[in-house]
Order: structure tokens, then sequence, then C-alpha cells
């Protein structure tokens, strides 16, 4: 394998194993974010990049960040303000290294629905058999009376399932509509 192929199938890795992480932890999902934007810009040549911003959907996606940036400026607390919209920044290059894997990569779509449906499947099944036996996949008797799932004693089951679900229903809207755009 060449040098930049690796790189490019670790990164597909990555990003597939992201709604995996967003379960595990935040710091999970941080390391994924951070090693993701690392190796696009391994993976890419400098000229790629520079042509890519000149597009107009991340020309939007800039202007998105920047109104962002300004707003914190105009706020009354503006180091509060800049500290939780400056870093925002992540969310933006790994919004733009997606769009790169959905343009380079035949197959993102369907493989990236397929993770995402086994997983959100997993999740409701496992809220299901707590909901029955009190227990989750993993034994883990909860003492709340909430369904937490795999999320043990965090209640994040139904943010989880409702932030996943416009997600899966885009991704299988893409797959079936090969003339709509991403």
């Amino acid at each position: 394998l060449k040098k930049n192929k690796l790189i490019f199938n670790f990164l597909l890795i990555l990003i597939f194993l992201y709604p995996i992480s967003i379960v595990v932890g935040p710091a999970l999902i941080e390391l994924t974010i951070f090693l993701s934007i690392i190796l696009f810009t391994l993976s890419f040549k400098i000229d790629e990049i520079k042509n890519l911003y000149f597009k107009s959907d991340i020309l939007k996606l800039f202007f998105f960040y920047f109104s962002i940036i300004f707003s914190s400026l105009l706020s009354d607390n503006i180091l509060i303000s800049l500290k939780s919209s400056f870093f925002s920044i992540r969310f933006f290059l790994l919004t733009v290294v997606i769009y790169i894997l959905i343009k380079k990569t035949k197959f993102f779509n369907q493989f990236f629905f397929y993770i995402c449906l086994i997983f959100f499947l997993i999740c409701i099944f496992d809220g299901y058999l707590q909901l029955v036996t009190s227990k989750n996949i993993f034994f883990y008797d909860t003492t709340s009376d909430y369904i937490t799932g795999l999320f043990f004693e965090e209640k994040k089951l139904g943010r989880y399932l409702i932030s996943l679900s416009p997600i899966l229903i885009g991704l299988y809207l893409s797959i079936e509509n090969k003339t709509m755009s991403y």
C-alpha cells in the first residue's frame, strides 16, 4: 500500500467509527476529530486543499464560521463567547473532511448509512432490553427509572437517537436518489 492510500483508509475508518465514539465519550470524540483533521492534511496535497477552499459549499461554511466569531465579538462577555465559538473550527474542519470523503469515495454514503443504521438498531434494541429486564446488553443494572441504554447512568439515549435520525434519513435519501446533491 502506498503511504497516502494507507492514511486515506485510516481516515475513512475514523469517520466510520464516529457514531460509535459518541457513545464511548467526549474524549474519544475529540481524539477522532483531531486525528481526522491531521490525517486529512497529511493525505491531501496543498494544491488540492487550495482548490477545495474556493468551492462555493466550502465558502459558505467559512462564512458561517466567521459570522459565529463576529457574533462572539459583539456579545456582552467576549472572552467566554469567543472561547466556545473559536474552538468550533474543529467541527468546521471535520465537515470539510467528510465533504472531501463523500466526493472522493463512491461507497461512502452507503457504508456510513449501514454503520449508522446498525448502531442505531443496537441502541434501540438495548433500550428495549433495558425496559424489559432493567439491564442493558452488558448486564449493567441502572438505579434510575430512565432508559439509558449503552450510556449507562447518563441520560443521553433519546438525544443520541434523535440526533442520528436526520443523518440516517438524509443518507437513505441520497442513496435512493442518485441525482440528489450532497
